[in-house]
């Protein structure tokens, strides 16, 4: 009897012990449950996406979309992307909620094309798919070269004119890229008929060498190559003339300048 008390108790240890650890386990299997019920029964899906973008194109020209979506608890946001051609993009991302993405797509044959959207979040929720996207895709051919005739000289702080002008094989108007080189960013100009020859001025106010630049844009979005014209704008000698004579003129403003006159005279 006194041999089989000891072993008992060992028993009833053992027992409560795998007892407590099953308890554990379920009250971690039970609160997984409870989460996946809350999330499966609360959760929302992401909005229906919004897509913007042209909506006329040329064949084998790259163009690109902004699509955007809002999920209400703020989860990541993948993308699903039908391009209306038999190709899709299956499940871009993760992107933030709210995020504007940018998708391109090259269509390879002329036609019309619907492009709808759909997203989802972190847990798999989808959103509608989008209202569809209609972009016409034509065939075009790409403007040619433009000409830049101009002066390749001239005196810096004065105006000049240049002439710009291109032809498109189909006969589309275009807009014109034109920087002027040195700091400028450019800006585009425009849309003029194909062949028209265009005039615009411009005043370079430091001396130096300038490439004018400027590039034709069809109403496809199709760019042309780009042309240039080298510009020269030596040194005003006249504005020099002018400065060094309100110096000495003036001496009375710049003591340094008369003590240093006064000194080289000596």
């Amino acid at each position: 009897m006194k041999k089989i008390i000891p072993i008992l108790l060992a028993g009833i240890f053992i027992l409560s012990g795998l007892g407590a650890i099953g308890s554990r386990e379920a009250n971690v299997s039970l609160s997984n449950f409870n989460k996946e019920l809350y999330t499966a029964k609360f959760n929302n899906p992401p909005t229906q996406p919004i897509i913007e973008g042209p909506s006329i194109g040329a064949v084998n020209w790259t163009y690109c979309f902004t699509i955007t979506s809002q999920d209400p608890e703020d989860d990541n946001i993948y993308y699903y992307v039908d391009w209306g051609d038999g190709t899709v993009e299956d499940w871009l991302g993760p992107y933030n909620s709210g995020q504007v993405v940018t998708v391109c797509h090259n269509y390879t044959k002329p036609g019309y094309y619907s492009i709808i959207v759909k997203a989802k979040d972190d847990t798999g929720d989808e959103s509608e798919w989008s209202d569809p996207f209609e972009i016409t895709i034509v065939e075009n051919k790409v403007p040619l070269e433009p000409e830049i005739n101009g002066p390749k000289k001239g005196t810096a702080g004065k105006s000049y004119d240049w002439t710009f002008e291109a032809i498109d094989p189909d006969g589309d108007e275009m807009e014109f890229f034109i920087c002027w080189g040195g700091t400028c960013a450019g800006a585009w100009y425009g849309p003029f008929a194909s062949g028209e020859v265009f005039t615009l001025g411009y005043s370079y106010m430091i001396e130096g060498t300038f490439t004018i630049i400027c590039m034709p844009r069809d109403i496809y979005g199709v760019e042309g190559p780009t042309a240039s014209f080298e510009v020269i704008m030596p040194k005003n000698k006249a504005i020099e003339y002018q400065f060094f004579g309100y110096l000495l003129n003036h001496l009375n403003l710049f003591p340094l300048l008369r003590l240093l006159l006064q000194r080289l005279e000596h």
